[in-house]
């Protein structure tokens, strides 16, 4: 059996960890991947080196224009490819379970094709506890009444050209909708939109048939004609030729996809701590990057 020696390692899937294993120059085991969506966004620009270069973002919404930040899957892309460059990610997305045995400090990793690699390390971080075992008891546990958070991807057949890149709701069902270049037309057109339905349900809710993808297309319809989007054109209008008219918006559902907000909350053992630090929490207070992935940024882009 393969073995490894490594002073700390962090263990996590999210942006959160990928963030703070980059930060800190520490080996990531990636217990899965949850890369955030292409819709999501940070509150403000990110003055870190090696990311500070991602630009703003100028959205339009039903308010007016709104500057966000930058996009968080092109960091995820930046950081996964950098660290990956420099050997922190040691097994890749290939890790299918983690036993932690805290009492030999020492971590068995089994990747998908059922082998197995030993670590040994003096102290382990764990941001997210997914297929991980020789946890502590958790202190409190992700029940059934705490939201999720629910996209639903709709390919729009009509109704793809308009202004707007987000609508805001005030409902949880239905909380926001999000524009984006389509992904089913090749070449230029930043014109032509899909969306996203962003929703926060309960699983009870998620069983719901009225909090079912059907409903959302129902409501995602509602909220873009009181918007005023309309339909693609079918012809002058034979009574006013100066007018256009227009074929009904046409919504079809691509997919849903459902990650838990909670996470398990655990106390701290002399072996294992627990992160719960958001992504822009870490990058707020970040001091610096590590001088390894600094230089090697250099060569690749013959920046300073």
């Amino acid at each position: 059996m393969i073995k490894y020696y490594y002073d700390k390692v962090v263990i996590g899937n999210t942006l959160s960890a990928l963030i703070y294993s980059f930060l800190h120059g520490l080996p990531l085991l990636l217990n899965g991947a949850k890369q955030p969506s292409k819709i999501d966004y940070f509150a403000h620009p990110i003055q870190v080196p090696l990311l500070q270069d991602f630009p703003s973002q100028n959205i339009t919404t039903l308010q007016g224009s709104k500057m966000v930040g930058p996009n968080k899957l092109d960091v995820w892309n930046r950081l996964c490819f950098l660290m990956s460059l420099e050997g922190q990610i040691p097994f890749a997305d290939k890790i299918s379970s983690i036993r932690i045995d805290a009492q030999k400090k020492e971590l068995k990793v089994i990747t998908n094709y059922s082998h197995s690699t030993k670590i040994e390390t003096s102290a382990v971080i764990v941001f997210d506890d997914d297929d991980i075992t020789g946890l502590p008891t958790p202190t409190n546990v992700v029940t059934d009444d705490d939201e999720r958070r629910v996209e639903d991807w709709i390919s729009v057949r009509s109704g793809m050209v308009h202004e707007y890149d987000r609508i805001d709701a005030s409902s949880r069902f239905v909380n926001s909708i999000h524009f984006y270049p389509s992904d089913r037309i090749d070449g230029n057109h930043q014109n032509r939109k899909d969306l996203v339905a962003v929703s926060y349900l309960t699983k009870k809710q998620l069983n719901d048939i009225e909090y079912s993808d059907l409903f959302v297309r129902y409501k995602v319809l509602d909220i873009m004609k009181k918007a005023g989007i309309r339909g693609r054109r079918n012809g002058r209008d034979v009574n006013n030729p100066d007018k256009y008219k227009y074929y009904a918006i046409k919504l079809e559902m691509y997919k849903r996809k459902v990650d838990v907000l909670q996470k398990n909350l655990y106390n701290d053992t002399s072996f294992i701590n627990f992160a719960y630090d958001t992504e822009e929490d870490l990058l707020e207070s970040a001091e610096a990057v590590p001088s390894s992935i600094l230089k090697l940024y250099s060569r690749l882009t013959n920046k300073v």
